[in-house]
């Protein structure tokens, strides 16, 4: 039988991954990343432990983790840990100034604003400093008052990226110090009520939502953990190589901080087919925060399945490349306009220059490029013919 890479309604496993081996390395990374006793986690100064941290964006967690939890110099990592570290408290700092100049505009219009994604997860306390990968801030506005915020956005000396407009947000912008902001207008994957995805209108409705500072809100725990689990699984599950799942771990088990069932209240807030997952989800990061996925009563198990996507959705190319062309049928399944078909083949076969680095690695020069750019539909012929290939020998 062929591997699928689709959410498979009333499945334990909504993902069919390869094995992964959790070698020496990878287990302490994962214990140091996600373990609740981090003080028993030894350091490692090993260069390899240090590109699966980076491969998964899981550096600046372990070096935080470790430093703040054990009081210790990150001189006893990899010099690589600290400097992704420092690299995530910058870009976070920056975030958060920008998020200071939006609360000050919202405050001023009288426009509710929730923050959402790393925004959320910063003001309601859920995250340590430096701890989080965060390229973006995520805002979330009613549609009504979207595209008047956006406009007086730009009217406060935001700049337009000419990136492109979704269903679920508005065109990126960016503030005079280089923080992109993206404007949302509803999140996709969580629900609150029938008949559509969540909005802020309804995030108020149901009081959902605390204030923050200003006019900023924060969703509630619960629907964090939701927006986290939807945003990796559903909205990224075709994309990990932009999104990797193992932030959205990172996210819950820092919301389990302040409450151990936050995933099973989550659930509430998800799709119907998300709720096995969501009970694998929650036994595994029962079972990370132990340190105990290596052992005989971890195998073969739903949370294992989890972790094996997570792990090989970033360090085993195949299958990150099945889940990026399985995002086609996805698309044809769920109802996609032809214009965002067309689109999404456009960037499968012809991605962007920095989805190119996370496909491939950097490359320097023109000339190299130029040369992965036209090998790429090559590369996507000889896989599939691969995968297919594999699959009629099944």
């Amino acid at each position: 039988m062929p591997r699928e890479a689709n959410l498979k309604p009333n499945s334990p496993h909504p993902f069919t991954p390869p094995r992964v081996r959790i070698d020496a390395d990878l287990a302490w990374l994962l214990r140091a990343a996600f373990a609740s006793d981090v003080n028993r986690v030894p350091s490692n100064r090993s260069e390899h432990a240090l590109q699966l941290a980076r491969a998964t964006q899981l550096s600046g967690r372990v070096a935080a983790r470790l430093g703040a939890w054990r009081a210790l110099s990150l001189r006893t990592l990899s010099p690589g840990f600290s400097e992704d570290y420092y690299a995530n408290v910058a870009k976070e700092t920056l975030l958060m100034q920008a998020e200071q100049r939006i609360s000050e505009l919202a405050a001023r219009l009288r426009i509710p604003v929730v923050a959402v994604k790393f925004g959320g997860l910063r003001l309601a306390g859920a995250i340590l400093l430096g701890v989080r990968v965060a390229a973006d801030l995520d805002i979330l506005l009613p549609k009504s008052y979207a595209r008047t915020f956006w406009c007086a956005l730009l009217d406060a000396g935001f700049r337009r990226t000419n990136s492109r407009e979704y269903s679920h947000q508005l065109e990126a912008l960016v503030d005079p110090h280089g923080a992109v902001i993206d404007v949302h207008t509803h999140l996709p994957g969580v629900v609150v009520e029938k008949g559509g995805f969540a909005t802020a209108d309804q995030l108020v409705a149901h009081r959902l939502v605390t204030p923050a500072h200003g006019a900023m809100l924060v969703p509630s725990t619960y629907v964090l953990a939701a927006h986290a689990v939807a945003h990796a699984l559903v909205q990224n599950r075709s994309t990990p190589q932009t999104y990797s799942p193992l932030r959205m771990l990172a996210d819950i088990m820092d919301l389990r901080q302040t409450d151990l069932r936050v995933v099973e209240h989550a659930a509430r807030y998800l799709a119907p087919e998300l709720s096995l997952t969501c009970a694998s989800l929650e036994r595994l990061c029962g079972v990370l925060a132990d340190g105990g996925f290596d052992g005989p009563g971890f195998d073969g198990t739903s949370e294992q399945t989890l972790l094996s996507h997570c792990l090989a959705a970033r360090l085993d190319f195949d299958y990150s490349e099945q889940l990026r062309a399985g995002g086609l049928a996805d698309k044809f399944r769920d109802g996609s306009s032809t214009t965002e078909i067309v689109r999404y083949v456009a960037d499968l076969i012809y991605p962007s220059e920095s989805a190119l680095d996370v496909l491939y690695g950097p490359a320097v020069g023109v000339l190299r490029r130029a040369r992965r750019r036209l090998l790429r539909p090559l590369d996507l012929f000889i896989r599939g013919s691969r995968r297919l290939a594999r699959s009629v020998t099944r």
